[in-house]
């Protein structure tokens, strides 16, 4: 009877200590006001800037949970790789007295539901008129030409954009990260 009690014990014991691992890749992620923030559907979308320049534009990423929305938009080389060697970083927000410093980027968070929705931006050509626009931060650290995934991390304070008093005036990711995001 002990034994067959120690052989239960050992397999119940085996069963609990099993580790079902999810793969988020490709993967989009933050801390949004201290809170884990993961994307259920993430895309990348290529715009082309001018015509006159070609693989040059700007890439857009958009990341999809529940009845949120989160976007940041970024310039690349459709043609030079990235590595961590050679990482590029863009900023927005971080020198108020020298906004000729700021990249041209952008990032967005929108909650919607029943017809209404919230909206936070931060970036170039938002919140001019405020005294604090928010702030951006994009670094690439992975772009393969060849099988078109970009990887990389940031960060941004986007500020509300409607009327409500009941609104927060911010939104705030911090810790962000996007793995292998495809773009089309």
């Amino acid at each position: 009877m002990k034994k067959i009690f120690s052989i239960l014990v050992f397999a119940l014991v085996a069963i609990a200590c099993e580790n079902e691992v999810v793969f988020n890749d490709p993967g989009f992620q933050a801390r949004k006001d201290n809170r884990v923030w993961r994307g259920d559907l993430t895309s990348g979308d290529y715009n082309p800037t001018d015509p006159a320049v070609p693989n040059t534009g700007s890439v857009t990423i958009t990341s999809f949970k529940g009845f949120e929305t989160t976007t940041i938009t970024f310039p690349i080389v459709l043609t030079i790789p990235i590595t961590s060697l050679n990482a590029q970083t863009y900023t927005y927000g971080y020198n108020p007295t020298e906004p000729s410093l700021d990249d041209e980027i952008s990032a967005s968070y929108t909650f919607t539901d029943g017809g209404t929705a919230l909206e936070y931006v931060t970036g170039l050509g938002f919140n001019t008129e405020r005294e604090d626009p928010g702030n951006l931060e994009i670094v690439i650290n992975k772009w393969d030409p060849e099988k078109r995934v970009i990887s990389g991390t940031f960060k941004f304070n986007a500020k509300y954009q409607g009327e409500s008093t009941l609104a927060p005036d911010n939104v705030n990711f911090q810790e962000g990260n996007f793995y292998n995001i495809p773009v089309f």
